[in-house]
């Protein structure tokens, strides 16, 4: 094993001492060799390094190819696919819109740890788990809220509709997005109807106040 230790070692120092374009291809052939790598033996551990070489790579180019190759494979050490969804919003939000590799808790992390580009790009996965979708409405962000709910592939729990609605109940652009939702529960419907009702009744109300504010004086008299 220290002899194994040693020679990927060496490997690691001249991968670190080749130029950028170099480093780049290597990220490319690593990406695709995840495809079949099981991480386990001197093969899986010089892949394993060589991986985590490049995940912290200074080029953001080389980074990002990387990110690019590993989205889609689901055997991704975890240690590389957190730091990747960890990066710069060039890296990091294509690969966690997709990431195979990443568990709830750890895109949990990067809601609560990263900005709205982040939280958006998990707000907009295949699928997203309740726990999952809690944290992104725990950020009281309207676009982050609104992608989520317009996501049909997003589970919400029942009592983060009633979330929803008491927070943002008054906003008629995610009232629409919810109601169209095919997993609205009958309360939260029978809620969210309640509060349109009063979102147009106010609606019409202003619209009233603007005409009249308008309409020439002569035309107001009795």
């Amino acid at each position: 094993m220290d002899d194994t230790d040693a020679a990927v070692g060496r490997i690691i120092r001249l991968l670190e001492a080749a130029p950028p374009d170099q480093r780049e291809r290597v990220a490319t052939w690593l990406g695709g060799a995840f495809t079949d790598a099981t991480f386990v033996g001197d093969e899986g551990l010089l892949l394993a390094r060589l991986a985590e070489s490049l995940a912290q790579d200074p080029e953001i180019a080389v980074r990002k190819v990387l990110a690019e190759f590993a989205v889609a494979n689901e055997h991704l050490p975890p240690a590389i696919a957190r730091r990747l969804a960890q990066d710069v919003d060039s890296v990091a939000v294509p690969f966690i819109r997709k990431a195979e590799a990443l568990t709830d808790p750890d895109l949990i992390r990067v809601i609560k740890q990263n900005g709205t580009l982040h939280q958006l790009s998990v707000a907009r996965r295949e699928q997203v788990s309740k726990p999952v979708s809690h944290a992104l409405i725990d950020t009281g962000k309207m676009p982050v809220v609104k992608g989520l709910v317009s996501n049909n592939g997003a589970e919400i729990h029942e009592s983060d509709f009633d979330l929803l609605i008491s927070a943002f109940g008054g906003v008629t652009s995610v009232t629409r997005l919810l109601a169209k939702r095919m997993d609205l529960p009958n309360t939260v419907a029978r809620r969210l109807g309640r509060t349109r009702q009063v979102q147009r009744d106010g609606n019409d109300a202003r619209r009233r106040v603007k005409m009249a504010s308008t309409t020439p004086h002569w035309l107001s008299k009795s």
